[in-house]
């Protein structure tokens, strides 16, 4: 429906003033111009349908990648998930051998000090010994 402005445009006077012209019928400009655009766009109905399908198969690819995306992280969630016991399990195995070595190589290293220590008393002994008996015998006058 024409807007009360178009209706009033159509009695604008056409020509200049002057003697007057026959009587004709005013000119709907609008309709004028639609009529002179409408085979362009019929020109351009099969380029907005082909732009409208490539934008409707963008859009399912578009969700199908989503779908997938989703349902790899779901699956990587879910390994990571079943496999955490087990990570865990080998973390502390790998702990608890490391401190096993450890335990092992200071108890090595501590019967080595012992061991040591032992031969130097094998060494000092019989000389600790003689000194103090003769300490003894001299306090007790004997010698």
């Amino acid at each position: 429906m024409p807007t009360i402005r178009e209706l009033l445009n159509r009695f604008r006077p056409a020509g200049t003033p002057g003697a007057a012209a026959g009587a004709a019928v005013p000119a709907d400009r609008a309709a004028e111009l639609a009529a002179e655009l409408a085979p362009v766009f019929v020109a351009l109905a099969p380029a907005t349908a082909k732009a409208a399908e490539i934008r409707s198969a963008a859009v399912s690819r578009a969700e199908a990648r989503r779908a997938d995306a989703a349902a790899t992280a779901a699956r990587i969630l879910a390994d990571a998930r079943r496999s955490v016991d087990v990570e865990r399990a080998a973390g502390f195995s790998e702990a608890r051998d490391g401190v096993a070595e450890a335990a092992t190589a200071l108890a090595i290293e501590g019967r080595q000090a012992a061991d040591a220590t032992a031969e130097l008393v094998r060494q000092r002994l019989p000389g600790c010994v003689e000194r103090v008996v003769g300490s003894a015998l001299d306090e007790a006058g004997v010698r």
